[in-house]
């Protein structure tokens, strides 16, 4: 079915992108807009413990449990951007021996096996959110509550599942036409 949407979106707006690539566009632009403010973040913070460490000689205290949860928001909003962007590594100098189909063809594969990879994934990761969320677990020094984070995480996963689709239909529609 959503092949089949998809098809017909790219056909009927052949200027235009289709729905999916416009929600995933707009979803992947507010994940690399935190990722950047939480990378920031993690520099101002890092360089004002140096300056409050060397010229006051006190440190802030839980500097790197705050950095620790910042970091489980740029890591994992930035693989979906550069999932989105195809800025992966990839090694094509094996597939350009190939034919096109034969390339087209094991596109079509990869994506398949990367979605089916990540579709359990994402949803392990919202089970493990609700299980912290019950278990009540905070971070040692600051006691701020983990589950937030984790759920970051997790509608990471759930994005990078949605661009995985995208880009499984995108080759498949490739094949096809």
């Amino acid at each position: 079915f959503l092949f089949f949407f998809y098809r017909n979106q790219t056909m009927s707006v052949q200027a235009n992108k289709n729905l999916l690539s416009k929600i995933n566009e707009s979803l992947v632009r507010v994940l690399n807009f935190f990722a950047i403010w939480a990378l920031a973040g993690m520099m101002f913070l890092t360089f004002i413990d140096v300056l409050l460490r060397y010229i006051f000689n006190n440190p802030i205290q839980g500097k790197e449990e705050l950095i620790a949860f910042l970091m489980a928001i740029v890591i994992p909003f930035s693989i979906v951007f550069c999932a989105q962007q195809v800025a992966h590594v990839r090694v094509d100098f094996i597939l350009e021996g190939f034919p096109k189909i034969v390339q087209k063809i094991l596109h079509v594969f990869s994506n398949l096996l990367m979605l089916v990879l990540f579709i359990p994934i994402t949803w392990q990761s919202f089970i493990f959110v609700m299980d912290e969320m019950e278990s009540k677990l905070t971070s040692p020094v600051l006691y701020i509550p983990v589950y937030p984070f984790i759920a970051v995480v997790a509608v990471a996963f759930l994005v990078l599942t949605l661009v995985l689709i995208e880009r499984l239909m995108r080759s498949l529609s490739e094949i096809v036409s």
